[in-house]
Parts: structure tokens; sequence; C-alpha cells
């Protein structure tokens, strides 16, 4: 969302606050996040635990992995207490089944009812398998959702960060179809790689996202640093340090365009979009 935390704690600053228009705003805390991302922050001593692929839960590829083993190793350079560790996830898929049905429905249900045939098949095929989850599996997952808090919160009683890679793998094509393997392994569902987000989207919890590195092929790969409740400014601090250590992170790579060929994205009408370098 920006290309520096700077400026992603501004735009923070703006848009965070109270409003009644919307019950699950949260009062302010009194804290200039723009002001926060101006320090010059020392980050040692600052406990952080690597929980690398969340006990196994999210497949990884092996370039992501290596890129958040050395990011890890970049926050210990700043004196970070970096410790190989990660709280409970045993749960987390059946909170996924249960809260991710009711959101789809809720968002997207009467659009299918009216529009199902305009939507892509992908969409289609996510919008009906929510609407087979029964009400049990849903309040189930409600109830498990706080076990999993009460687990993650312990958990941050001992850490001041948990550090996991963004996504489990590089970016891919959109006009191709899911690879069926991720590091060499076959994944019955290519987007549990994106599980290491879902793990604290449902906790509510401050969230960083900041580069790692690219891999062999020059594809980015991205870092998260989680902090605890309703601690943004803690986030912004160690985004801030990392970028002011490691600047070179932060910097958009040469694309060659020469090697990019033009390809066809299809949609679920007659019509397709073009994509050409430019």
């Amino acid at each position: 969302m920006a290309r520096h935390v700077s400026d992603a704690a501004l735009m923070l600053s703006v848009f965070a606050g109270p409003d009644d228009r919307d019950p699950t705003t949260l009062p302010a805390r009194g804290i200039d996040l723009g002001e926060v991302a101006e320090r010059k922050i020392d980050l040692k001593g600052r406990r952080v635990a690597y929980a690398g692929d969340l006990n196994g839960l999210v497949p990884q590829d092996p370039d992501v992995r290596e890129l958040g083993r050395v990011a890890a190793q970049r926050f210990a350079t700043l004196g970070c207490d970096v410790v190989d560790d990660c709280f409970d996830t045993s749960v987390l898929l059946d909170i996924v089944v249960g809260s991710r049905a009711f959101g789809m429905v809720g968002n997207y249900a009467d659009h299918y009812d009216a529009y199902k045939d305009l939507m892509t098949p992908a969409m289609v095929n996510q919008i009906e398998a929510a609407l087979k989850v029964d009400l049990r599996t849903v309040t189930t997952a409600e109830r498990q959702r706080g076990v999993y808090w009460q687990s993650v919160r312990q958990f941050l009683e001992r850490y001041d960060y948990i550090l996991t890679a963004a996504i489990g793998v590089p970016p891919f094509r959109l006009n191709h179809p899911l690879p069926t393997e991720i590091g060499n392994k076959k994944v019955t569902r290519y987007y549990d790689a994106y599980l290491s987000t879902y793990a604290f989207s449902i906790t509510g919890l401050p969230v960083i996202s900041l580069p790692a590195g690219l891999t062999k092929e020059g594809l980015p790969v991205g870092i998260q640093i989680v902090g605890p409740r309703f601690r943004d400014d803690r986030v912004i601090e160690a985004g801030v340090a990392y970028e002011d250590a490691f600047p070179e992170l932060f910097h958009t790579p040469e694309i060659d365009t020469s090697k990019v060929t033009e390809f066809e994205l299809e949609g679920p009408s007659k019509d397709h979009v073009m994509v050409r370098p430019q």
C-alpha cells in the first residue's frame, strides 16, 4: 500500500480512529503514528518469535522459506533476540472453514444470485462451497477462534513480535491455472499458502508487511511482523528500523520488459483483456 514504512504510518494515522458510523471502530489511543515513523528506532533486546510455516501448516516455496530465514537473521543483527517458536495452530483450518464461509455468504451470496454468469469459475466455486457449510460449523469456528485467540495472546506475553512469511509462495500468473505443487510437494488447496496472513487477520492484531528480497527468478517475497493488541506503533517501529538498516530492499527492481510476452487474461465472458508491456 506504500513504498516506505513512513508513508504507510502516515496513511494509517489518517484513517485510524473512532467513527460512529462503524460500530467496530476503536477509540483513538493518542499516539501519532506518523511521528512514530520519524523516530530513530533501536530494537535491541526485543524478543522475536520466528514462526516460519506455522508448525508446518503453511506450504512454502523453498525460496520463500530461505528468504524468511534471512529476514529473521536481519532482525538478529538489529539486536533482537530471535527464537524459532510458534503457538498452537491446530484449530486454524477449522476456523478458516467456518469464518470464511460466513464471510463469503454474507458478502457475495446476493451477487451470486443476480450475476452468477458474470463471475469467474473460481469465485462461483468458492461461493457454492460456502453455501453448503452448515450453521453448526460456523458457530464451532467462532468458539474455536476464542480458544485460538487465547493461545496467540499468551504467546505474545513472551515475545514482542511474531515473524512469518507474508505468503508461502512467490507471485504467480493470474492467466494460468493454479499450480498443484508448492516446493515440489503436492497440495490440494493452493490457497493454503495464504494461511500465514489469515492466521493473524482473524485475531485483529496489528501486522506490517515488509519486503524480504527476491527469488532466484527475481520475484518479490514479503515477511510480516505481528505485534500485540493495539500496538500498531510497535510494528511501525519494527518496520522503520528494518527499512533504515536495509534500504536496498525497498527499491523497485529493474524489470526487463522485453522479456514480458503478450498474453490473454480469459474472463467469464467472451471478451478478453490483452496485456502488453509498456
